[in-house]
């Protein structure tokens, strides 16, 4: 994959792709179909919600991949348990870019959206 050349003044900037992490939109079953295809994610996923397991009530898998519309599955909406999904799934999300060889320039991102991007002339993802 090669970045295309384009820019809104035509200068000839190169464009890569950019992700976004958003820290609200939690929903029963985020990631359950990338955990099941691909070990990559499944490793991070793992990795990360071993780490959190420990301050926990329930463990995020637990909550994460329950059944929709069971009890635990409800609990994904509360933020001590849907903020850590999240940051699992991000990370998760994040060394499955990498697998897949495009490279990541880390974002500085705010839930309350104060502070968001890469930094001047910096692509936030880009094939490398």
């Amino acid at each position: 994959m090669t970045p295309r050349r384009s820019s809104p003044t035509g200068a000839g900037r190169s464009r890569g792709d950019c992700a976004l992490h958003s820290g609200a939109g939690i929903r029963p079953g985020l990631g359950r179909e990338l955990y099941g295809a691909f070990p990559v994610f499944r490793a991070a996923y793992d990795t990360v919600r071993g780490a959190l397991d420990h301050w926990l009530r329930l463990p995020l898998a637990a909550v994460v991949f329950a059944p929709e519309g069971g009890v635990d599955a409800a609990l994904i909406r509360r933020s001590e348990s849907g903020q850590p999904a999240l940051f699992a799934f991000h990370v998760a999300a994040f060394r499955l870019w990498q697998s897949w060889r495009l490279r990541a320039i880390p974002l500085v991102c705010a839930t309350t959206g104060r502070s968001m991007g890469p930094g001047p002339g910096r692509q936030p993802l880009s094939p490398g």
